[in-house]
């Protein structure tokens, strides 16, 4: 009887839609992420990937797994991949921009600069593309852009750290002390119990 229960539970297993699969391993990925166990968090995005079809979503979250677990060049490859799936998925373009305003070439820097300011274009309320186009102003010494990108943001976000921590260090560039010290006591004041990653 316990053979056939079990035999019974299996054959549900094996019955189990791809999408379902997918799901359950997205879920245990997303549950590994928050206990910041990067490695099984890509094994089972990896998992999601095999049973996702065109959905690039299962290697953007592996992209994220990497990047939290230092592994910048697989993370580079995970959004690419996701985004041969789907060269519009929004959130792969935007990561994988963030990645090349960090790259040594100006070629890819500027690439950066213009993906991110199509997605500003699309989409001006998303802070989190005014602050990377931000980023990418500042490599490629567009010190002026990139503070009114910056303030952009802060206006639509007043508690985005990152963005503060950018305009600040712009502000001391320009020896604009004070100016810099304004701005991160606005930061405090905005985002006091703010945890998010500065990178």
């Amino acid at each position: 009887m316990v053979c056939l229960i079990l035999a019974l539970v299996a054959l549900g297993g094996c019955r189990r839609s791809p999408e379902a699969k997918k799901a359950k391993f997205m879920e245990s990925g997303k549950a590994f992420m928050q206990a910041k166990d990067y490695p099984r968090a890509i094994l089972q995005f990896r998992n999601a990937a095999a049973f996702a079809g065109k959905d690039p979503e299962p290697y953007y979250e592996m992209a994220l797994a990497f990047l939290a677990d230092g592994q910048l060049s697989n993370a580079g490859g995970a959004l690419q991949q996701a985004l041969k799936l789907n060269p519009n998925y929004s959130p792969a373009k935007l990561k994988f921009a963030e990645l090349e305003t960090l790259s040594p070439r100006e070629k890819d820097q500027r690439e950066a600069e213009k993906t991110l300011q199509g997605i500003v274009d699309a989409s001006p309320n998303d802070t989190d593309a005014l602050s990377a186009l931000a980023q990418a102003e500042i490599r490629l010494g567009d010190e002026e852009d990139a503070l009114k990108n910056l303030a952009a943001a802060l206006e639509k976000s007043p508690q985005n750290l990152k963005a503060s921590v950018e305009m600040a260090g712009v502000k001391i560039k320009k020896n604009d002390l004070k100016g810099a010290e304004g701005v991160l006591q606005m930061a405090v004041q905005k985002a006091p119990k703010s945890a998010d990653p500065l990178e």
